[in-house]
């Protein structure tokens, strides 16, 4: 393996990694204002 394919595997892996952290922190918010409506009622 050569090092650009390795640095590149790992930009890929880090975006992934920024992408998954985005997506879950949005669901929380999701979560969260769904929680606080339920207990509105």
């Amino acid at each position: 393996m050569r090092a650009e394919e390795g640095d590149e595997s790992i930009d890929e892996l880090a975006d992934e990694a920024a992408k998954t952290k985005k997506e879950l922190s949005e669901s929380t918010e999701a979560c969260a204002k769904v929680q606080k409506g339920s207990k509105a009622e």
